[in-house]
């Protein structure tokens, strides 16, 4: 088994996203202040980025910017280490784990559709929906500048995913509450809880259930 730090592809993987980032690094500092805002002042952040075509289109191309990094990450460190990937080397590991992301991905995707209202708040919905892309972007922005200096500092790479694995649940759960308040905008508690636990708590315990069950 190739270890990440001996494989080539994955070596080129790590630049190609560097050079993308570099590329693209006007649209990336157009959203990212905005993308802030909207996690920091929910009703006005977030109506301002959807009702720019370009801030949203800047947004959205940040976040899919942000795969591949953090699945990287998942990767990397073992955060996401089913047992049946236990044999994989580097290159099979993030293939796999990218694959399940994507899988995640498109549960989340299936759901959004299949609950889009069909008149009455179709604004805030999407606002909520939506606001999803603007915490992931603040979630890998977090979670990057925190591995390196870990890594620079020399920390072992258990401890780096105990780390990071503990960043990505308290933020998991700073952005529920976020997204309760989006909604709220809209919906009586009830609806609100029944969404957020259709779009956000089911694909994700999913998505844990997947590393857990054998």
């Amino acid at each position: 088994m190739t270890p990440w730090s001996q494989s080539p592809f994955l070596s080129t993987l790590i630049v190609a996203m560097t050079l993308a980032a570099i590329l693209l690094l006007r649209n990336i500092l157009h959203a990212l202040p905005a993308t802030f805002e909207s996690f920091a002042r929910i009703r006005r952040g977030s109506a301002d980025i959807e009702g720019s075509v370009r801030l949203s289109r800047d947004r959205n191309l940040t976040a899919a910017l942000c795969l591949l990094p953090f699945v990287v990450l998942l990767s990397r460190f073992r955060i996401y280490d089913p047992d049946w990937m236990e044999g994989f080397g580097a290159e099979g590991h993030f293939a796999a784990t990218l694959g399940c992301f994507c899988l995640y991905l498109l549960t989340r995707l299936l759901l959004k559709l299949w609950l889009r209202p069909r008149r009455g708040w179709q604004d805030v919905y999407t606002m909520a929906v939506r606001f999803s892309y603007s915490s992931f972007i603040i979630l890998v922005l977090i979670l990057l500048p925190t591995c390196g200096i870990l890594l620079v500092a020399g920390v072992n790479d258990l401890t780096i995913k105990w780390i990071l694995s503990d960043i990505i649940f308290v933020f998991f759960a700073l952005y529920s509450f976020r997204k309760v308040q989006i909604f709220g905008l809209a919906c009586n508690p009830f609806t609100t809880f029944l969404y957020l636990c259709a779009l956000e708590f089911l694909p994700t315990a999913l998505f844990i259930a997947s590393a857990i069950v054998a």
